[in-house]
């Protein structure tokens, strides 16, 4: 059901009337960095200090928070279609949650990223494992552990929220408002909110990004009951509406994404520990088009894609003392059907019946001897995969394409494969300013179902953007790494810095190789265009680099703060540089608070980048440096704040943002996507 244009004042990213201080007195083994607003970076790692909030600049999509966590990053395809990368990896090596849910997307491009399903407005906090991910962090996280934390019913109090937001540079705007209603042991409390870019954003030229608009509506309720004050039950129902929305990196737009998501969990608190236990079931419908907001050359050549999936995702967990151990399910299916709009004749099922099943079990022990913490982890995984017959229309016809199709009709296309994760971390406490920290593991995954099942040569890779048709692979193996990391963290009076160092070896890395079968090079010749065409192949590769936060306190009033990261990748069976990666970047920032008053200036940038990949044919990237200002008033009822992007209307370009797919605009084809020239912006935010 899609939603009304909304005429009321809405709130944004401050859906929480209280903004904590970062509170890092307690000693964990997995270090985790939370988000609120932007980032509430951990400061002191031996007792609670308090430090300023770095509040948000306005965005089309909460996934540009994670520029501001060392290591993390973004692949942009589009202003909702935002891909979560950290250390390298990226789509599917993260285990992503969104209030409490692992659940895939519709997309079989990633149109809808895990974090698109986030909305700004029920947004409390944005929590990534720093460094090596702990087993108990999710079941695939050999790229990492990252969770959006909700805003959840209160029982204790009433609570409302409002917010209208706007940035110039393409009239975005967003929307939305919040309630809560207490019932002494119950609660219940509902949310709705808007984003919209209603004109074509400029870059630091002036020159305009055609498409960029986009229109996302979400909105859902939450119910929670305190039976006895040691039993919680709870509710949530999610839905999550995209309409006509940009993405210039892929080969079509979209142009509907309607989602429903229901979560019932429970929390009981025993004599002998804690027991969580969840069960989440998700419905999306995609429709996608490279006619919608874009020019195509003929009728003949307009196409829409109708995906379809649903999911489950199911999770039991026990804490006891020094020991956790769970038991997690998660099923996904999938089907993606194509056609012309304009000839109801071509039809081509590309994803049909294809399943997704991975049931694991994990436990995990935590000590502390002396100064010293240990933690011990292991999660075991058995993923199980299939897929349907698929067809084309133009099969009798052409004789290649049906020999693709009988090829992969007639093979096994059932997979049964056993993962298994193992994680030791260490940290010790030298003095109360100084500890040190390390991490070994050993995790595996599995590919994504794009990389198994795509049959016939195409560009639904799952988001990767990089214009090259592939065909997947149906027997690849699970991917496997071997992670290290070393680090520590200082904190005196003024300075804290936190820098850490890691290496992985990856082997059976899925990567595209280049195509030798004459069939399927010359169907993708003669569809694509593309004379060189890939397969999804198990390949190896290393990962290695570092990043690190600090901050130092120049005045009460003034900090200076910086995060910086580098990650190198290499092939190491060929000499070539894996695809996508950022260059040397981060950022500095000089912060002011005095009272109710906050200022901030922003400088961020990025290194040139020209490690790039062969094989995906991989464009060289420029460095570059932005600034960024904003200023804010807060007091109990109120938070009003305005600032400046692109401050200089610096005119550069991002290496993880796509290459431009549009025909015909003031941005080439087959140029990098620019980043956005100067926005001025202004939030205003009331809470009561």
């Amino acid at each position: 059901m899609r939603l009304n244009h909304l005429s009321v004042l809405l709130f944004s990213m401050y859906a929480v009337s209280n903004y904590s201080w970062a509170d890092t007195s307690s000693k964990e083994v997995h270090e985790v960095i939370k988000v609120r607003g932007q980032v509430s970076k951990r400061v002191d790692v031996n007792e609670s200090a308090m430090a300023t909030p770095n509040y948000a600049i306005p965005s089309s999509d909460l996934t540009d928070l994670l520029k501001s966590i060392p290591g993390a990053n973004i692949n942009a395809n589009g202003p909702v279609s935002k891909i979560a990368q950290y250390r390298g990896l990226y789509g599917d090596h993260i285990a992503t949650e969104v209030d409490g849910l692992a659940l895939s997307g519709a997309g079989p491009n990633a149109m809808d990223t895990p974090l698109s399903y986030a909305g700004t407005l029920m947004t409390e906090s944005l929590e990534m494992t720093r460094g090596i991910a702990p087993v108990s962090s999710g079941v695939d996280t050999i790229g990492g552990s990252l969770k959006v934390n909700t805003v959840e019913a209160d029982t204790e109090q009433n609570f409302n929220h409002i917010l209208s937001q706007y940035t110039d540079n393409g009239k975005q705007t967003q929307l939305g408002a919040l309630t809560n209603l207490a019932f002494t042991d119950q609660a219940l409390l509902l949310h709705i909110e808007q984003s919209k870019g209603t004109d074509t954003v400029e870059d630091g030229q002036g020159r305009k990004i055609v498409p960029s608009v986009y229109d996302k509506q979400k909105f859902g309720a939450k119910y929670v009951n305190q039976f006895t004050e040691n039993h919680q039950l709870m509710v949530n129902f999610q839905a999550i509406n995209t309409g006509d929305s940009a993405s210039p990196a892929l080969p079509m737009d979209i142009d509907f994404i309607d989602t429903d998501r229901l979560k019932i969990a429970g929390l009981s608190t025993l004599e002998w520990g804690e027991m969580n236990w969840h069960i989440g079931w998700q419905n999306a419908r995609h429709g996608m088009s490279n006619s919608l907001l874009r020019p195509v050359m003929s009728p003949m050549m307009a196409r829409f894609n109708r995906a379809d999936s649903t999911g489950i995702d199911a999770s039991l967990s026990f804490n006891m003392d020094e020991w956790q151990f769970g038991i997690d399910y998660q099923q996904s299916l999938h089907d993606s059907r194509i056609t012309n709009p304009n000839n109801s004749m071509m039809v081509v099922n590309n994803f049909t019946e294809v399943e997704q099943q991975t049931i694991s079990i994990f436990s995990q022990w935590s000590t502390q001897v002396d100064e010293q913490n240990w933690q011990l982890g292991a999660r075991v995984k058995q993923y199980s995969n299939d897929a349907g017959e698929v067809s084309h229309s133009m099969a009798m016809m052409m004789p290649n394409i049906k020999y693709l199709q009988d090829k992969f009709n007639q093979q096994n296309r059932s997979t049964n494969q056993l993962g298994i994760d193992l994680v030791a971390q260490w940290i010790m406490e030298q003095n109360q300013n100084l500890d040190w920290r390390a991490s070994l593991a050993h995790k595996q995954s599995s590919p994504s179902y794009q990389q198994r099942y795509l049959w016939v040569p195409m560009q639904a890779t799952g988001g990767l953007a990089d214009g090259r048709t592939y065909v997947g692979n149906v027997n690849l193996d699970l991917e496997t790494a071997l992670q290290a990391e070393l680090g520590f963290d200082y904190q005196d009076r003024k300075l804290s810095v936190s820098p850490r160092v890691f290496w992985q070896k990856i082997n059976d890395y899925v990567q595209g190789v280049p195509l030798t079968d004459p069939k399927t090079k010359m169907v993708a010749a003669m569809m694509m265009g593309d004379e060189n065409p890939l397969m999804f192949a198990n390949t190896d590769a290393k990962l290695y680099g570092m990043d690190i936060e600090a901050s130092y306190q120049l005045h009460p009033q003034l900090q200076l703060s910086m995060l910086a990261s580098y990650t190198r990748g290499e092939r190491t069976d060929t000499d070539d540089n894996l695809y996508r990666l950022a260059p040397l970047s981060g950022q500095m920032s000089l912060n002011w608070q005095q009272q109710d008053w906050r200022a901030q200036l922003i400088w961020r940038g990025a290194d040139k980048q020209d490690k790039v990949s062969a094989v995906q044919k991989e464009q060289t990237t420029a460095g570059y440096g932005v600034v960024d200002v904003l200023a804010a008033y807060e007091n109990d009822n109120w938070l009003v704040k305005a600032g400046v992007s692109n401050l200089l209307d610096k005119a550069y370009h991002d290496h993880l943002a796509g290459i431009n797919r549009v025909k015909g605009q003031e941005v080439p084809e087959g140029e990098r996507i620019p980043g956005y020239g100067r926005q001025l912006w202004v939030s205003v935010l009331f809470s009561f």
